[in-house]
């Protein structure tokens, strides 16, 4: 920035040496634009240029604030060094002769013990020594698992027939049993609303005093509907004496046709355990009109459907 006051100068020495005229003062000229402010200076001490004194770093001189007093240059490289001083002469009197031995001292404390030296390699065994007593006997231990089962082992020869036991007690006399199967069937309309015997399906039976009957029949049912949401509906009836009794002994069954199949069949089955006063009786199975299509109950021993009655007495 040295250019700037020699311009001033040179100006300066123009303007003297010319000679002056006179000439009318002109109207001064317009203010310039303020020029764009400077960046602010940063201080000596100030080592980081952060603007703000640290004391930690920048107070070199430990006073308390940040001056010029903490401003120093960039330190100068170290001279050389200088020649060694001669040695001092030797002083008076010289080397005096060594003195007596003092006493000896008191024995200090005893050391820390120092680490332990690496393990010796082992020697050799030595000597069996003698047996020693034999000791108590332990206590037994648990069962061990169950072994596998072995292969059976060869049949053995027949032993002798041994004596024969002695005779049981009699049984109880007067245990029975009858059977009966349909031979035919019946065709059961809108028109049968009673009970209606099949021909063929009836038992009689001798039942003596003091005796539990028990009775069991199946059989099946057909409808002669063709019409694929066709039916027929029907009663059986298992019937003692020519009565239905008044528990047990009663279904109402049902041939359906499905949208694939008509004339469906349908199974049946009827239970009945009863006590009877003793004589002659007959158990026999009825069917009856209930509603849909006629149906065939029971056949021969040709059909399916036949009907197969059993009665057991047992003497109490």
């Amino acid at each position: 920035m040295r250019t700037l006051p020699l311009l001033v100068t040179s100006l300066l020495v123009a303007c003297a040496s010319s000679t002056p005229t006179e000439t009318e003062k002109g109207d001064p000229g317009e203010m310039g634009e303020m020029g764009t402010a400077g960046a602010n200076g940063v201080s000596c001490w100030d080592l980081n240029g952060s603007l703000s004194c640290d004391l930690e770093t920048e107070d070199y001189n430990e006073d308390g604030e940040c001056n010029v007093g903490d401003c120093f240059g960039v330190e100068g490289p170290a001279g050389p060094a200088g020649p060694a001083g001669p040695a001092g002469p030797q002083g008076p009197g010289g080397t005096g002769p060594a003195g007596p031995q003092g006493p000896a001292g008191p024995t200090g404390a005893m050391g820390p013990q120092g680490p332990a030296g690496p393990a010796g390699s082992t020697g050799p065994a030595g000597p069996m020594g003698p047996m020693g007593p034999m000791g108590p006997q332990g206590n037994t231990g648990a069962q061990g698992p169950a072994g596998n089962t072995g292969p059976q082992g060869p049949i053995g020869p027949l032993g002798p027939t041994g004596p024969q036991g002695p005779i049981g007690p009699a049984g109880t006399a007067g245990q029975a049993g009858a059977a009966a199967f349909s031979t035919g069937s019946l065709s059961v309309t809108s028109a049968v609303t009673t009970f209606t015997a099949v021909p063929g399906a009836s038992a009689t039976i001798t039942v003596p005093t003091n005796a539990v009957v028990f009775v069991t029949a199946d059989g099946g049912i057909q409808t002669s509907s063709t019409s694929t949401s066709g039916f027929s509906t029907v009663d059986i009836g298992l019937h003692v004496d020519g009565a239905v009794p008044p528990n047990g002994g009663f279904k109402r069954i049902i041939a359906a046709n499905t949208g694939g199949l008509t004339a469906m069949l349908a199974p049946w089955s009827v239970s009945l355990v009863t006590t009877l006063a003793a004589g002659t009786h007959t158990f026999a199975i009825r069917s009856r009109y209930n509603a849909g299509s006629t149906a065939t109950v029971g056949g021969d021993n040709q059909s399916v459907n036949q009907i197969s009655i059993a009665v057991t007495v047992l003497k109490l």
